[in-house]
């Protein structure tokens, strides 16, 4: 993998560990929508538990699933 990949990927999963307002979490989740939405064709990877908001944490698990995945 690339080392943007994995920048990208210790990014997406050091974000569950942070320490945010409800509309920051809003802001985050904003953004993770865009990053699910282009890498919609990638493949899949493991959920893991995390503790960010059950809405934040679905679109981190799928990041990190196709993130994680084999590199196209």
């Amino acid at each position: 993998m690339t080392d943007a990949h994995d920048d990208l990927l210790d990014l997406v999963t050091d974000i569950a560990q942070w320490r945010l307002t409800p509309r920051h979490w809003d802001t985050i989740g904003g953004l993770l929508d865009l990053a699910a939405a282009s890498l919609e064709n990638a493949g899949q990877g493991r959920i893991t538990e995390i503790g960010s908001p059950p809405v934040v944490r679905e679109r981190l698990n799928q990041l990190v699933h196709e993130l994680s995945g084999p590199k196209k």
